[in-house]
């Protein structure tokens, strides 16, 4: 057998190759998602900071929390406080009078307290006062366990303010050395302590200001 001969080439071309370009990279792909990664982290610190920015460091929150408490104390005080100028002793609780004292006041409320009593009992008619004193809180200040409340009294259209001092006692603020008062240097009129022998001494307030403790005994409820 004769052997074919190769076929001749064929004058035809093979189609163009089509352009595709290089492959995307996979590390700009990375580089993107760590950039919006980077994005978050910065816009969610930023958020965290301003978070902790509006509520202050660690020393003003437990400042504005002890505030709080001492000015929730001083409110509770300024009610009794007024409730026993206005209706006498035994429109209170000793208990709640109690809880809002120091230490070094229960023994001097214990016997204050019995004192009251007994003066109201042996009274033919119990006075009732011509206005009715209201107490308000009008500031507190604290440093430490120390700290002194500042209270208004109002009768009718008449004011006065008196400094008590606060003392922090196993955690929980207490009212002490109450007929020992803090002078106020402003002159403003104060609530008059009782002296030893449970009279008012003369006020040296001017005229017209009013008398708010009426009489107030050693443990700070006025008679």
């Amino acid at each position: 057998m004769v052997p074919s001969e190769p076929p001749e080439p064929s004058d035809q071309q093979e189609p163009p190759t089509p352009d595709v370009g290089p492959p995307a990279r996979r590390g700009n792909r990375k580089l993107t998602i760590a950039i919006a990664a980077a994005v978050v982290v910065v816009v969610g610190g930023g958020v965290t900071l301003i978070a902790v920015a509006s509520n202050g460091s660690p020393q003003e929150v437990a400042l504005r929390k002890d505030t709080a408490d001492a000015r929730a104390v001083s409110e509770k005080f300024a009610v009794l406080f007024g409730q026993a100028r206005n209706d006498g002793v035994f429109a209170l609780s000793e208990s709640d009078v109690k809880a809002l004292l120091c230490t070094r006041e229960q023994d001097a409320l214990d016997q204050e307290w019995q004192d009251r009593q007994n003066k109201e009992i042996n009274r033919p008619v119990t006075p009732v006062p011509n206005a009715r004193l209201q107490m308000t809180v009008r500031d507190v200040r604290i440093h430490g366990d120390n700290g002194v409340a500042t209270l208004t009294g109002a009768i009718a259209d008449r004011r006065t303010d008196q400094d008590f001092q606060l003392l922090k006692e196993d955690g929980q603020w207490k009212v002490c050395d109450v007929v020992f008062r803090i002078p106020k240097a402003s002159g403003t009129n104060t609530l008059s302590p009782s002296t030893s022998d449970g009279s008012t001494p003369p006020s040296s307030s001017s005229e017209g200001t009013p008398d708010t403790s009426s009489t107030t005994s050693s443990s700070g409820i006025p008679s």
